[in-house]
């Protein structure tokens, strides 16, 4: 993540900084999932039932966001 990171910020001439803001923002979103998603429990219902296409029964469960992909420096 991080060589990807430092990629991006050349390819740009974006500074390293760039590369901070996505770890903090990483950190941010940890703090959120803290507690049993205590964060997220205050705008979305979890687990949250995902509808099937026609509605009539469900396809899924959701547990929280899924898709995040975290960061860290030594990576």
């Amino acid at each position: 993540m991080v060589q990807t990171a430092e990629n991006v910020a050349r390819k740009y001439q974006s500074p390293r900084r760039a590369a901070r803001v996505v770890l903090r923002r990483g950190e941010q979103y940890a703090t959120a999932l803290a507690n049993d998603h205590a964060f997220q429990k205050r705008y979305m219902t979890l687990p949250f039932d995902v509808p099937s296409a026609n509605f009539k029964k469900s396809a899924g469960t959701l547990q929280g966001d899924e898709g995040v992909v975290m960061s860290t420096a030594g990576a």
